[in-house]
């Protein structure tokens, strides 16, 4: 008989869709906490009235969608006041409104480069005057990510997002932590931020969104919802960076599952593989029922074997050996309904426990 390690579909977490949801930035910017702006005002225009006026009136102009005519007012605001009260950079964010909406009125590639380069001199000029916290540059970094992925690399991205994240004393603003998060498991992943580092914003994530659930209030707490249902099943993902979690980490999310069904193989063997692979060590009293629990209801005696060195790597959490193995062993299976068993294996392999999801 043909006898794989796994006989059954091992428990698995389905991925979050990797689209990254985005919780958009705040319709209305934040205030100032500090001092005000140093650059001009209302206050500092050559006719104050008149450009509190015109801030008005363009801001009515949105929002009866008229955008031309709301543009023109605002050009003749932003000449004059761009810091508006001080307080606030709302001159500068719907600026960006206005030349995100020329952007999908114009089939030409050039007008659109143009339209998205005034986005980001905006984004400069509005960092320059309001250097206080990490909002301006979260908000660069997410249109970096959603809309304007191909002007810089992943690893500038996430570099924009690590800055912003520090520039708030390590408090995310909710909006980054979703694209924030998909950077850092990629990256990680990749070999590209190293897993000390990896460890520390990892932490940084979930404690964010604790709080965040914790403290929101009305609306707000949709965006949390939203963050607490894709963040966290994103860093899952880091489980195929071998050591990046410890013992604990395993114990606690799957030996649960192993005391519900202390005899079934399926929740044995893979309580068992997965504190493998988080060095648990043989002398922890829980590994020591695991293994006496595999020994009473899963081992079979089959002899020494090629599909027997498979399961041994795939039981002692060597999954990418494990993989590999019955890779191998695929040529030599004549009949077709056990290759396809194999398959299935490997599939799951890099699934469920590689979080190799393509």
């Amino acid at each position: 008989m043909f006898c794989l390690f796994f006989s059954c579909s091992p428990k698995t977490t389905q991925p979050t869709s990797d689209t990254k949801p985005p919780v958009s930035p705040p319709s209305t910017p934040p205030a100032s906490t500090g001092t005000k702006s140093t650059c001009p005002g209302f206050a500092d225009a050559p006719s104050p009235d008149q450009a509190t006026d015109n801030f008005v009136l363009y801001r009515d102009f949105m929002k009866q969608k008229d955008m031309k005519g709301a543009f023109d007012l605002w050009q003749k605001v932003y000449a004059v006041a761009p810091a508006a009260d001080g307080n606030r950079s709302t001159v500068f964010t719907d600026g960006v409104k206005f030349y995100e909406y020329f952007i999908t009125q114009t089939t030409d590639s050039l007008q659109k480069e143009k339209h998205i380069q005034e986005i980001f001199k905006l984004y400069d000029h509005m960092e320059k005057c309001y250097p206080e916290g990490g909002h301006v540059t979260g908000l660069k970094a997410f249109d970096y990510f959603f809309k304007y992925a191909n002007r810089i690399s992943k690893e500038e991205q996430y570099k924009l997002f690590v800055k912003s994240i520090e520039m708030d004393n390590g408090k995310p603003r909710y909006f980054i932590l979703n694209p924030f998060t998909a950077l850092l498991v990629d990256l990680t992943q990749e070999g590209k931020v190293p897993v000390a580092e990896a460890k520390k914003y990892e932490k940084t994530i979930r404690d964010a969104i604790a709080d965040g659930l914790k403290n929101c209030e009305g609306k707000e707490c949709d965006n949390w919802k939203t963050i607490s249902q894709y963040a966290p099943m994103r860093l899952e993902a880091l489980e195929s960076v071998e050591g990046f979690y410890d013992c604990v980490y395993y114990k606690a999310k799957y030996y649960p599952a192993f005391q519900a069904a202390p005899t079934n193989c399926d929740s044995i063997t893979q309580t068992y593989s997965r504190m493998k692979w988080g060095k648990c060590a043989e002398s922890d009293p829980d590994f020591a029922k695991l293994e006496a629990a595999y020994n009473a209801n899963c081992r079979e005696e089959t002899g020494p074997g090629p599909l027997q060195i498979c399961n041994e790597h795939l039981r002692e959490g060597r999954y990418r050996q494990a993989a590999s193995c019955y890779d191998d062993l695929l040529p030599s299976i004549a009949d077709n309904a056990q290759k396809a068993q194999v398959n299935l294996i490997i599939a799951k392999i890099h699934y469920a426990y590689l979080k190799n999801y393509p």
